[in-house]
C-alpha cells in the first residue's frame, strides 16, 4: 500500500445519506481528516447499491481503507463484497458483525445501544405519570441492544415493558390499545416511532396525554415534521464519525493489530411534544440549541441559527437566554470549546489544525478561551487527558 506522502489514501465509505445520523457522521468523519489532509473519498450509499456492484467496483479500482455501517451489512451482497476483502476496516455499528470470507482483523466503533435503550427508560420514568411502558422494535436489527437497555432498567425496578415487533398498522394499534394508559412507548429509531404516531392517530388515541411515545437518533427533518413533533435521543454521530476515522489511521498504520472496539456513549434528550406540552419559547429554544449542537464545528454565527429557525434575531436571543441562561454564541463557543477538548485526548491533531477543525477563525482566540474555560491550556489538556481505556 503506498504512503499517504507519495498519493492521497483512497477511503471507501458505505453510508446511507438519506439518514441524518449518517449525514452526520459524514461529518465527523470529514472534520476529522481535514487537519491531516492526504485522503480523499469515495461514497457508496449503500441504498442505492443493492446488488453490491458500486460497491465493488471502487475497491477493484483501489482502496486504503473503507469505513462501513452495520446497517449496511443486512445486504448480502454489500457483506459479500466487504467480506472478501482485507484491507483496512472500520466498521461503525453496537457490536462487530462477522464477515464471511474476512481473514484480516477489523476495528468497530460504535453508539453503546444498551446506554441509549437506559437513557430512553430513564427520560420516560422521569416524566412521572405512566401505567405501563411498552418498546417498539424490529427483530433482527443491529441495534436490538436499545430494547435490552429499556427493558434491563424497567426490570431491575420491578416493572415489565410490554415489548412487540415490527408490524402492520392495525396490528400495531391494537397493540397500543392493550397498553394501560397513560402509556410510554421508546421505539428502536425515529422511523419506527413515526409508525407509533401514525398507529396511535388511527387508534384515537391522544399524544400525549394517553400516549408518550420516544424515538432516538433526533433526524430533525422527520421529527420536526412529526404529528406532534417527535421527542428524541440524540447520540453524538458527529464524535462517532470521529472515533471511526482514528480507528481507520490506526488500522492502516497496524494493519495486524488485534480486533478493537470503541464505544460512544454521549447523548442528551432533545424534548418536543409528543412526550410532554412544550411551551412555544421552550420549543423555539430547543430548535435553537438543537441547531448548535450539529452545526458548532461548521464556524456558524448566531444569524445561522436566527436564519435555522426563521424569526427575529431579538426573539431568537431572548427566548434563548430565557430558557438556557446564555447567549446563543456563548452557547456555539461552549460546543466548540467541550469538541476541542474531546479531540486533543482522542487525535493526534496538531492543536492549530484542530481549532481550526473544531471551528475556530483563530488558533490563539481558541487557546485562550480552553485556558479561560478548563484552567489548563490546549497542550497541557492534552499530556493530562489521555484516556486509559477504550470507552469515551
Amino acid at each position: 500500500m503506498a504512503s499517504s506522502s507519495s498519493r492521497p489514501r483512497k477511503v471507501i465509505l458505505v453510508l446511507r445519506l438519506s439518514y441524518a445520523s449518517q449525514r452526520d457522521i459524514l461529518h465527523g468523519i470529514s472534520g476529522a481528516v481535514r487537519p491531516h489532509g492526504a485522503w480523499r473519498f469515495h461514497v457508496v450509499d449503500y441504498s442505492a447499491d443493492t446488488d453490491g456492484t458500486l460497491g465493488r467496483a471502487a475497491v477493484d479500482s483501489g482502496a486504503d481503507g473503507v469505513i462501513v455501517v452495520a446497517a449496511a451489512l443486512a445486504n448480502e451482497s454489500c457483506a459479500s463484497w466487504i467480506g472478501n476483502w482485507n484491507g483496512p476496516l472500520v466498521e461503525i455499528g453496537p457490536h462487530p458483525i462477522p464477515l464471511p470470507g474476512r481473514l484480516a482483523p477489523f476495528s468497530t466503533t460504535g453508539l453503546d445501544d444498551e446506554a441509549v435503550g437506559r437513557r430512553g427508560a430513564a427520560y420516560l420514568e422521569s416524566l412521572g405519570r405512566f401505567r405501563s411502558f411498552g418498546f417498539y422494535g424490529w427483530d433482527g436489527s443491529p441495534y436490538e441492544m436499545r430494547a435490552s437497555g429499556f427493558c434491563d432498567h424497567f426490570a431491575a425496578k420491578g416493572v415489565k415493558v410490554r415489548s412487540c415487533s415490527r408490524m402492520d398498522t392495525p396490528a400495531l394499534t391494537e397493540w397500543l390499545h392493550s397498553l394501560p394508559h397513560p402509556a410510554a412507548v421508546m421505539a428502536i429509531h425515529d422511523a419506527a416511532a413515526l409508525d407509533v404516531l401514525a398507529a396511535a392517530a388511527e387508534a384515537g388515541l391522544r399524544v400525549p396525554d394517553d400516549l408518550a411515545v420516544l424515538g432516538v437518533d433526533n433526524d430533525e427533518s422527520l421529527c420536526e415534521t412529526a404529528s406532534p413533533p417527535l421527542t428524541s435521543i440524540a447520540p453524538d454521530h458527529v464524535r462517532l464519525g470521529r472515533l471511526a476515522t482514528e480507528a481507520l489511521r490506526r488500522r492502516m498504520e497496524r494493519p495486524d493489530a488485534p480486533p478493537d472496539t470503541r464505544r460512544v456513549t454521549a447523548m442528551s434528550v432533545v424534548e418536543r411534544q409528543s412526550t410532554r406540552p412544550l411551551s412555544p419559547a421552550v420549543a423555539l429554544a430547543e430548535r435553537a440549541m438543537g441547531f448548535i449542537r450539529r452545526n458548532a464545528t461548521r464556524g456558524i454565527g448566531a444569524a445561522d441559527v436566527v436564519a435555522h429557525l426563521g424569526v427575529s434575531r431579538t426573539l431568537a436571543g431572548l427566548r434563548f437566554r430565557q430558557v438556557f441562561g446564555e447567549s446563543m454564541m456563548d452557547a456555539i463557543l461552549r460546543e466548540r470549546l467541550e469538541t476541542a477538548k474531546r479531540q486533543l485526548t482522542e487525535t493526534d491533531t496538531p492543536v492549530g489544525k484542530l481549532a481550526a477543525a473544531c471551528g475556530f477563525r483563530s488558533p490563539k482566540h481558541a487557546m485562550r478561551l480552553f485556558k479561560a474555560r478548563f484552567g489548563y491550556t490546549m497542550r497541557e489538556w492534552r499530556r493530562k487527558g489521555r484516556p486509559g481505556n477504550a470507552w469515551l
